[in-house]
C-alpha cells in the first residue's frame, strides 16, 4: 500500500507533465496542452507564493506519525501538487470535457495521494484544488 501511496502521491503528476510534453508535438492538442501547462506553473507559482504568507505545518509534524512521501519542511498550504494537477485538468476539461474529466480524476487521485502520504490535509488539498480551478480559468480567459 506505501508503494501505491508513494507512486501516486509524488510521481503521477510527473506522469501527467510528460502527457502534456508529449501532447505539445501533436498539432491537434497543442495549444490546449500549452495552455494547461501555463494554467499549471499559475497555480504552482501562487500556491509557492501563499506558502510564505500563510505558513501551516505539516501533518506529521502535528502528529508525530512518520510521513510515507518525502517533503520539504516549508508549509503545506496550499497543496501544489494538486494546485497544479487541477490547473491541468480544468483546463483540458475546458475544451476536451471526457478527456478533462480523466485528468481531474488524477488529480483527485494525486489530492488523496498526499494526505494518505501524511504531508498535507484535507484543506491544503481543497485549496489547492480551488487554485488550479481559478488559474486555469484565468488562462482559458485570457486564450479567448
Amino acid at each position: 500500500m506505501e508503494l501505491m501511496i508513494i507512486i501516486i502521491g509524488r510521481y503521477l503528476l510527473y506522469l501527467v507533465i510528460i502527457t502534456l510534453i508529449v501532447a505539445l508535438v501533436i498539432p491537434k492538442y497543442s495549444y490546449q496542452a500549452l495552455a494547461a501547462g501555463i494554467s499549471a506553473f499559475l497555480a504552482a507559482g501562487l500556491g509557492w507564493i501563499i506558502k510564505d504568507y500563510f505558513y501551516l505545518p505539516r501533518p506529521f509534524i502535528v502528529t508525530g506519525n512518520d510521513p510515507i512521501l518525502p517533503y520539504l519542511l516549508d508549509g503545506t498550504f496550499p497543496s501544489n501538487h494538486t494546485a497544479a494537477a487541477t490547473a491541468i485538468g480544468v483546463s483540458i476539461f475546458l475544451s476536451n470535457r471526457r478527456l478533462g474529466l480523466l485528468y481531474l480524476f488524477v488529480a483527485l487521485l494525486i489530492a488523496a495521494g498526499r494526505i494518505m502520504g501524511g504531508v498535507h490535509t484535507y484543506i491544503d488539498v481543497l485549496f489547492g484544488f480551488a487554485l488550479g480551478c481559478v488559474s486555469a480559468l484565468i488562462i482559458y480567459r485570457f486564450r479567448h
